[in-house]
């Protein structure tokens, strides 16, 4: 009977004793995730004001090969808003340009395009 207690007392005073954490050694999870710092300092362009129209019948070759050509900064993203953006030759990205959307359900070019499109 002695042991019973005696092993209830180990596991009580364990159980009890491994819950305890000190605060200072908690992690904040707020701070989780992917911070992604290799796009610090790039230049953000927004294709709208560079007069791209993302209604999938106007091509914006004229637009972003403008944008392109212009390029001076280390790094470049290019913002496509919300929209179809229809390109009629195909366009070399240079290794410096990052082109963001708004995602795949809301900036497209059509994947059932036959015509050329941005490698």
């Amino acid at each position: 009977m002695n042991r019973i207690y005696a092993l209830i007392f180990i596991l009580l005073y364990f159980n009890g004793y491994s819950q305890n954490l000190d605060p200072s050694r908690s992690v904040d999870w707020t701070l989780a995730g992917l911070r992604d710092t290799t796009t610090n300092g790039f230049l953000e362009i927004n294709m709208l004001d560079q007069g791209a129209i993302g209604d999938g019948i106007t091509p914006n070759d004229y637009f972003i090969e403008s944008v392109l050509s212009s390029i001076t900064e280390a790094g470049v993203i290019l913002n496509f808003p919300m929209g179809n953006f229809l390109f009629n030759n195909t366009i070399n990205i240079p290794s410096n340009v990052i082109i963001r959307g708004q995602g795949a359900d809301k900036t497209a070019k059509p994947a059932h395009d036959p015509r050329p499109g941005i490698r």
